[in-house]
């Protein structure tokens, strides 16, 4: 397949406390985003990594993440009944809040989704070193 020109991509992650595959949409980071990412990655404090790194991942990931499927989360309603999460207007089971959602209850699957997406890349297929002749 040929690569896409769109920055709308969905990522499958796999949710072990749930046992299932969750997806989420996103937006392919830009240049900025990757620095900004790189940038907060590396964050030292003297010889050790401060603590707010994965607080930073997590607001990245949020920010990149547009939507997820409906149904993949379920919170309590007013009822007390379990009721899935939609981030689409257009659903019926459409949460407003569905972003702090995944900050207070998905943290760790965003947490991890950043990583993946900032951490993509290509993979060379084939390398090989070329030798010139200074004498030429």
């Amino acid at each position: 397949m040929a690569r896409r020109g769109t920055r709308e991509f969905e990522a499958i992650m796999r949710d072990d406390l749930s046992d299932t595959e969750i997806v989420f949409y996103y937006n392919r980071p830009t240049t900025q985003d990757d620095l900004r990412f790189e940038n907060n990655f590396q964050k030292r404090k003297g010889g050790s990594i401060e603590a707010d790194v994965v607080e930073e991942q997590i607001d990245l990931g949020l920010e990149k993440i547009t939507g997820i499927r409906d149904g993949d989360f379920e919170r309590v309603n007013e009822n007390g009944d379990w009721v899935p999460v939609s981030s689409d207007p257009k659903s019926e089971h459409y949460f407003e809040d569905w972003k702090g959602f995944l900050r207070e209850f998905a943290d760790d699957l965003v947490a991890r989704f950043t990583l993946h997406v900032f951490r993509r890349g290509a993979t060379p297929v084939k390398s090989s070193v070329r030798v010139f002749d200074a004498g030429k």
